[in-house]
């Protein structure tokens, strides 16, 4: 009897360890919030991966705390358009293709101007995401293009 409790703890050490292993100390991944990083500004993220989520994106949000952001996720590098429909609050749109920056449209406002279209952001480069954050923190922190954007619990 002795011999299989040993067993049996000795399997369970096991296993612990090898979770422990696997997740990086972080027995719950999916319970972290996922964050992005660019310099030294923290961002904690909603992710849009779903077209349902993509499409709704920041819209009818009437604010974003300033650390705060989405994130859109898309399967394959494209000049991704987005709009503002629907959107109360400016933003800036942060094209990322890989981990670098490669476009950026600062104080994206949510208005139609004067001929009552919504203005289109298109970037000049492909991109496979896209950050949406608080309108004017791009300028703030002094974000470009080819700057590195370190990612956390994003997959």
């Amino acid at each position: 009897m002795k011999k299989i409790l040993i067993a049996y703890g000795a399997l369970i050490i096991v296993v612990l360890v090898l979770a422990y292993l696997k997740f990086n100390g972080n027995f719950f991944p999916n319970l972290s919030t996922p964050k992005a990083t660019i310099a030294k500004q923290t961002f904690n993220l909603t992710l849009a991966k779903t077209p349902q989520e993509k499409m709704k994106g920041l819209s009818n949000r009437k604010s974003l705390n300033k650390n705060e952001g989405m994130l859109f996720i898309f399967e394959k590098k494209g000049k991704y358009s987005f709009w503002m429909k629907d959107t109360l609050i400016p933003l800036d749109i942060i094209y990322i293709n890989d981990r670098k920056i490669v476009d950026i449209f600062k104080n994206a406002t949510p208005q139609a101007g004067k001929t009552g279209v919504l203005p289109i952001y298109t970037p000049k480069n492909d991109a496979n995401y896209v950050l949406e954050i608080n309108g004017g923190i791009s300028e703030k922190n002094k974000f470009k293009v080819g700057d590195t954007i370190k990612f956390e619990g994003v997959r």
